[in-house]
């Protein structure tokens, strides 16, 4: 029965149809439930780089090249600042500056002078020192001179006693000599060989306290020469005033206008002033945030606490046109508690805690900071 017939005699629709209709709403209710609750267990929020581009120092907002939601490149102009000073401040700490610079060039002089003395007393001890050494050297050459003299005589009268005692001993055995003569020869020998041993005794002593000699000139002629050792004590002073000057040129450049340029590619999310406002230190002028997130971060309770590891392998839903379903992994885990953001509150009314968790955003998965994503583990 066709449903024209039966709407023109006031037959409805069958009961089994409202049933069948009933069911399948049930049925994809529960589905998506089930698709939100079970398969993707926790949700995300995707984070971007950003920064909040400040003044660091009292100026006024002489320029803001860029509007709200603008583009920039890394290295665009962000804003020009013109420094306001404290004019009387800036020209006592001028003053304090030139004053402690020349406090340092009188003191170089001086020291200069004290140590060109200091310098000229050592040089002449020094100078005394290797005169003395040089003596000494010298001095141990002669002796060793002398006392090799002394030895080859003595050695050379030795030998003729050595002889002579031979013979008076052919003497002896001839009857041509008395015992007396030969004991004699006998005595004269033993008292040059005594001597001998005594020389060269003196003559390893001489030859050792050459050495020493020489090695003491040596060692002085390594010593620091005068250039070096004034320059050793005038160099501090000379890198004092080198920091002088330097705060001199900062204080030169708090005058230059002050030129802010973006850190890194982005988009302007918040403009906090105009041009031509007085900015104070550390106020911020614009919020600079990435075009693209570079990392989710999730919370998971601490009775789950080991439910992710790094490395792990995850799946993430973008719930926003267009739906995407990407593999992802997790970075990295937090080793806090922490308060979660209150839009992840299951109740508005009851705080919520969790260990934060960060996820990888894959190429070409664009998300937005602050977009939500559902995570789900593989």
């Amino acid at each position: 029965m066709s449903l024209k017939y039966r709407l023109q005699f006031g037959i409805g629709p069958s009961p089994y149809i409202h049933f069948f209709v009933w069911l399948m709403t049930v049925g994809m209710t529960v589905g998506l439930f089930y698709y939100r609750n079970v398969r993707y267990e926790y949700v995300g929020i995707a984070q971007a780089r950003n920064s909040q581009i400040a003044a660091n120092v009292n100026a006024r907002l002489e320029d803001l090249p860029v509007e709200l939601f603008q583009t920039v490149q890394a290295g665009d102009i962000i804003a020009v600042l013109d420094p306001v000073l404290d004019n009387e401040n800036l020209e006592a700490e001028k003053n304090v500056l030139l004053a402690e610079i020349d406090r340092l060039a009188v003191e170089l002089k001086a020291t200069q002078a004290r140590t060109l003395l200091d310098n000229q007393q050592r040089q002449a001890s020094q100078l005394q020192a290797e005169r003395r050494l040089n003596v000494d050297v010298e001095q141990s050459l002669l002796d060793i001179l002398k006392i090799k003299v002394q030895l080859q005589t003595d050695l050379v009268q030795m030998k003729d006693l050595e002889l002579e005692v031979e013979i008076s001993k052919d003497l002896l055995e001839q009857q041509a000599v008395s015992p007396y003569e030969l004991q004699k020869a006998i005595t004269r020998y033993e008292i040059f060989s005594t001597k001998i041993e005594e020389s060269r005794s003196l003559l390893s002593q001489a030859e050792k306290n050459l050495s020493q000699a020489q090695h003491r000139r040596k060692e002085l002629m390594k010593a620091e020469s005068i250039p070096q050792a004034m320059e050793s004590a005038l160099n501090v002073i000379r890198a004092a005033i080198q920091v002088q000057e330097k705060q001199i040129e900062v204080l030169a450049a708090k005058r230059k206008r002050i030129i802010l340029k973006a850190p890194f590619d982005g988009i302007v999310n918040q403009v906090h002033h105009n041009s031509g406002e007085a900015i104070l230190s550390g106020w911020p002028i614009v919020t600079l945030f990435a075009d693209q997130a570079s990392e989710i971060v999730a919370y998971i309770p601490e009775a789950e606490g080991n439910t992710f590891r790094e490395d792990m392998p995850v799946q993430l839903f973008k719930e926003s046109d267009p739906h995407t379903v990407v593999k992802s992994r997790v970075l990295t885990l937090g080793k806090t508690i922490e308060l979660l953001p209150r839009r992840l509150w299951q109740s508005p009314n009851r705080e919520q805690w969790g260990r934060p968790v960060l996820f990888e955003v894959p190429e070409d998965f664009i998300l937005f900071s602050g977009e939500t994503v559902s995570i789900k583990q593989l």
